[in-house]
């Protein structure tokens, strides 16, 4: 997990510095990032993904992209990937809430690394984050604790 760490503070001076790329829009583990709102209603068989709306959304799933593939390979599967990668969005989304309007890309991408360190602490100390083994209607773990937070 050392290494892990290593590659977080790596991609954090490489944002820090400005050093941001783009990447093909993000699709996968039941989230999306997107340029703007989708104009008509989800209509699947599956849930509808949890959504990152951003204009900044090719450098958002860059971010994305480069935490699943290259700094915690080895690390992601079957079982956690979709918590994983749910809470990256959550971070993004949390992020947007509370600036309202006002995001600044680079704000929003730390803020979304620093979620990946947060699981990256729980594999080091636990073996593995918290994740449900049945995500009803694309709920992660961590929207539970969210709204039990609220409440």
């Amino acid at each position: 997990m050392e290494e892990v760490f290593v590659r977080l503070d790596k991609l954090t001076a490489e944002v820090e510095a400005g050093n941001i790329g783009t990447h093909e829009l993000w699709g996968g583990a039941d989230v999306g990032v997107i340029l703007e709102p989708l104009e008509n209603p989800w209509e699947s068989f599956y849930p509808e993904p949890r959504w990152v709306v951003s204009p900044d959304a090719l450098e958002i799933s860059w971010l994305f992209f480069t935490i699943y593939w290259d700094v915690f390979p080895g690390y992601l599967n079957a079982g956690n990937k979709y918590e994983f990668v749910g809470r990256m969005a959550n971070a993004a989304l949390r992020y947007q809430a509370q600036v309202d309007g006002d995001e600044v890309l680079e704000d929003l991408l730390l803020a979304v690394i620093m979620e990946a360190r947060v699981m990256a602490s729980q594999m080091d100390r636990y073996g593995n984050i918290p994740f449900l083994d049945v995500a009803l209607g694309n709920t992660i773990h961590d929207d539970l604790v969210q709204t039990r937070r609220k409440n």
